[in-house]
């Protein structure tokens, strides 16, 4: 038997709770009012009707609340819709997230449901430059060392799919994607996806600067929007020096994987360049970590002495 008033209690407790964590957008109360709908017949009409009239922008929140928490709108709930609510509150979540709106990039709110993430999952590898080549279908050499004194330090293998999907997706295939680093029935599972396979280098040099080279075949996604990039060469090949614009998120790590923070508004919108060109049917770029932005003329020296040896 479930105690009533506990349970009472239960739902006015994490209703205020999440209340006062953030300020709800129109957006997501729809989506909270439409999940109830969808999970539930019987009184929820009421409820969204009483959400409805009570739908000041800058009140949606405290107003969710009261509507919720009023005697009499709780106590005619059946205990399954009660069950749903507190259910919708819990897993319906606020990211922070890139938009670009004429040209202004800003840091906006979307829902963990909202379509907007292609995730890549890597971890590190001690295949042989030969394997590696033989698994990715084209010829790779990582060479001990690149033009300004950079070393090899390690490199890593990766699955990314080229497909937008709702951060609630893209937890949910996680782990499959680790696997299909290294099983075929795995990558083949995540074929809906448009997955493909991509693979790194890491290079650091003597004042610990870190610079990554990665590889994928064309299938895989554009590096970055070439729009407003400057067009230059590596070699005879055709080359891009593009910016790239993204939040300066809190790194994490959960569950043993290193992630993004997206649940916590970032510090502020981020930029550096990276380099990218495409030779027979393979697609290379060079990135750096945040602290370190290359001149387009030493990336482009990089790339000509990775290029080498390929």
């Amino acid at each position: 038997m479930v105690n009533k008033l506990n349970f009472e209690d239960k739902i006015k407790q994490e209703l205020t709770t999440k209340a006062g964590e953030a300020e709800i957008s129109e957006e997501m109360l729809f989506k909270i009012i439409n999940r109830i709908e969808n999970n539930n017949e019987g009184n929820r009409s009421m409820l969204k009707d009483k959400i409805q009239k009570m739908m000041m922008r800058k009140w949606i929140a405290a107003s969710l609340c009261i509507v919720l928490i009023m005697g009499g709108v709780m106590f005619t709930f059946s205990g399954e819709v009660r069950a749903a609510t507190l259910d919708v509150v819990n897993t319906i979540k606020t990211i922070f997230v890139l938009d670009k709106s004429q040209g202004e990039y800003k840091i906006v709110e979307k829902t963990s449901e909202d379509v907007i993430f292609t995730p890549v999952c890597s971890k590190t590898t001690k295949l042989s430059d030969e394997d590696l080549s033989i698994k990715m279908g084209f010829e790779i050499t990582f060479p001990k060392t690149l033009y300004g004194e950079y070393k090899f330090d390690n490199k890593a293998e990766a699955v990314g799919i080229n497909k937008k999907v709702s951060l609630e997706t893209s937890n949910q295939i996680q782990s499959n994607m680790f696997k299909a680093i290294d099983d075929e029935e795995a990558m083949n599972s995540l074929s809906q996806y448009n997955a493909y396979r991509y693979i790194f280098g890491t290079y650091i040099n003597n004042d610990g600067n870190t610079i990554f080279i990665g590889v994928w075949p064309l299938d895989g996604p554009a590096a970055g929007d070439k729009s407003t990039a400057i067009e230059t060469a590596v070699g005879g090949a055709k080359a891009f020096w593009i910016e790239e614009v993204y939040p300066n998120y809190r790194h994490i790590d959960e569950n043993g994987v290193g992630q993004s923070d997206l649940y916590t508004k970032p510090n502020g919108i981020a930029r550096k360049h990276i380099l990218s060109w495409d030779v027979n049917g393979v697609r290379y770029h060079i990135s750096t970590y945040q602290q370190l932005e290359l001149t387009m003329e030493e990336a482009v020296k990089i790339a000509e002495s990775f290029m080498s040896v390929q």
